[in-house]
């Protein structure tokens, strides 16, 4: 048997000391208080036996107190059980020996220790409380024939004849009295220790296999939450724990929708046996981080009677899925419209070179006036504005190859923040950076890397309102896979102290032609998107109206042979 199972039979003998103990404080009180309170009702001078019985419950007593402490400082049961057996056998040889001997009414406290020998010590314990018992009644009567201290007990003798009829046959009749009762409670301890290894194997099966099952649902990657019919938490894996960001410990009998309060109204259907899909998809923001998105499906939680006595709920966390879906819809949305752009460029160059051309012919030939020129200066701008224009929807639809190279990132970083710094008003303006130790060298379109950088850094300057200070923080770090011991990616981190951006404008950030700006294209965003899916990096944008906002561009780390094959 294992260590669960002795310290369950430990814990069991524990139990039966101290039912031992209770019942000798039960019995002694009873039997000698019943008795000490008859000689107290007569006016008879007490004799030395009354006395014995009267100090004999205060003698219990302190040995019960004494037995109470050793169960509960003593690890050796067994020893205790020993004892106590063999002390409460002299203890009862004695009072028999007072009240009667061979005729004595309590003889009957032999049967009792050896059922409480079979329960405490099994079998064997019952046939030796036997054989010890019968020894200490053939001592006591021995005694009695003999008349060891009955002159000074003042003891009278219940028997002239040792060997005679009566005294053989009253003796024969108590010995096999406790006989019976010995096998009896043999055969008993026998079937209850059976009883106790099959309730103890299939008690150590059970816990196994909670183990089992615990172990499993903490191994999923998935959360696991099962709640009661009230809603409160019961249990929580390691991954609930994570995506709760509290313990096992701290969430139970805590009302689910306290930690998940965008679960409320699919908790508060289910719990009332709506008719319902069972599943949901919700949306959890974490001061200081990215929202995460994630699919929670309820099933039925089924007791021992197949009555449902909660709910077991699976929560899912489908952000990369979410974002990926968000990546390849916006991809095909872009491409559809570079496609478009393309196309309408096209059409719209040619015209405007020639447009652009009689312009030039009519500024030589036409008659020199103010008016004439500042006309004529108007339409050559505007044309050279739209072949601009023209210029990034070229840019935008047909992207040229990467050359990839190594990039100097302090160096890109800092012309940035120079010039942007001159070109903004400087005392207003502020741009914090940090460089990580350790990052590695970045392989990539130095070009397209410096307008990444230029498009976001500007947007985050001109974020703020102009009564306040623009404050940008940007961080360079590498960012590494699970488990993986060299970096994967360069990380940049682009925030500012802006107003921020709500959920609509979010979700057009990159489009094509969207801008919040009164003058611009509206292509930068989309440009800076197509860059860094080009270069197989990560572009994610974090903002709430009033907070800021923060872009997190990752870009992938490749060897200077990337570099060699591209150009090659």
């Amino acid at each position: 048997m294992d260590k669960l199972g002795q310290g369950q039979a430990s814990e069991n003998q524990a139990k039966l000391l101290l039912g031992l103990i209770l019942f000798r404080i039960v019995t002694i009180t009873v039997l000698l208080g019943s008795t000490t309170i008859l000689n107290l009702s007569t006016d008879n001078p007490w004799s030395p036996v009354q006395h014995i019985i009267f100090y004999s419950i205060g003698v219990t007593y302190l040995l019960s107190i004494f037995y109470l402490l050793a169960v509960k400082y003593n690890s050796n049961f067994h020893f205790q059980a020993v004892t106590q057996l063999i002390g409460d056998l002299l203890f009862w040889s004695c009072l028999i020996y007072v009240t009667g001997g061979l005729h004595s009414p309590f003889t009957f406290l032999y049967a009792l220790s050896i059922i409480h020998g079979s329960l405490l010590l099994g079998r064997r314990g019952a046939y030796l409380a036997f054989g010890f018992s019968a020894f200490l009644f053939t001592v006591t009567v021995l005694f009695e024939s003999s008349g060891i201290f009955h002159e000074m007990l003042r003891l009278k003798v219940s028997f002239n004849e040792l060997w005679s009829l009566e005294v053989v046959y009253q003796f024969f009749l108590n010995s096999c009295m406790l006989l019976l009762i010995a096998i009896l409670a043999s055969s008993l301890a026998t079937q209850i220790q059976s009883r106790e290894e099959a309730l103890t194997l299939q008690r150590l099966g059970l816990e196994m296999q909670r183990m089992l099952n615990r172990s499993i649902v903490a191994g999923i990657s998935s959360g696991f939450v099962t709640i009661d019919l009230a809603g409160r938490v019961t249990f929580m894996n390691v991954a609930a724990e994570r995506i709760a960001g509290i313990s096992h410990d701290a969430a139970r009998d805590h009302l689910l929708w306290e930690l998940f309060p965008e679960l409320k109204p699919a908790l508060l259907r289910d719990l009332r046996g709506e008719q319902w899909a069972r599943h949901a998809e919700i949306e959890r923001k974490a001061d200081g981080a990215a929202s995460r998105w994630f699919t929670v499906t309820f099933a039925d939680l089924l007791g021992a009677s197949n009555r449902r006595v909660g709910s077991i709920i699976i929560i899912e966390d489908i952000t990369a899925r979410r974002k990926l879906e968000e990546r390849v819809h916006l991809s095909e949305k872009l491409a559809a419209i570079g496609k478009l752009a393309a196309g309408i460029a096209h059409e719209i160059r040619n015209p405007l070179a020639s447009i652009s051309g009689s312009i030039q012919v009519l500024q030589r030939e036409l008659p020199r006036g103010e008016d004439n020129e500042k006309l004529a200066e108007i339409v050559l701008r505007e044309t050279e504005r739209l072949n601009r224009l023209i210029d990034d929807f070229l840019s935008y639809a047909r992207p040229r190859p990467l050359a990839l190279g190594p990039v100097n990132i302090r160096e890109i970083i800092e012309d940035i923040t120079q010039l942007l710094t001159k070109v903004t008003a400087g005392d207003q303006t502020r741009i914090r950076v940090e460089y990580a130790p350790n990052v590695p060298e970045l392989i990539a379109d130095a070009s397209q890397v410096r307008q990444i950088l230029w498009n976001i850094i500007k947007n985050s300057l001109e974020a703020s309102p102009s009564e306040k200070r623009s404050v940008v923080w940007i961080s360079v770090k590498a960012a590494h896979a699970d488990g993986a011991p060299k970096p994967s990616s360069i990380l940049f981190e682009i925030r500012d102290n802006g107003e921020g951006m709500d959920k609509l404008t979010l979700e057009q950030i990159y489009d094509p032609f969207f801008t919040t700006k009164p003058t611009g294209t509206g292509l930068g965003m989309a440009i800076v998107y197509q860059s860094v899916m080009v270069h197989q990096g990560t572009i994610e944008v974090d903002s709430e109206i009033g907070r800021g906002t923060v872009f997190r561009i990752a870009l992938p780390c490749r060897s200077p042979d990337d570099a060699r094959v591209a150009t090659n």
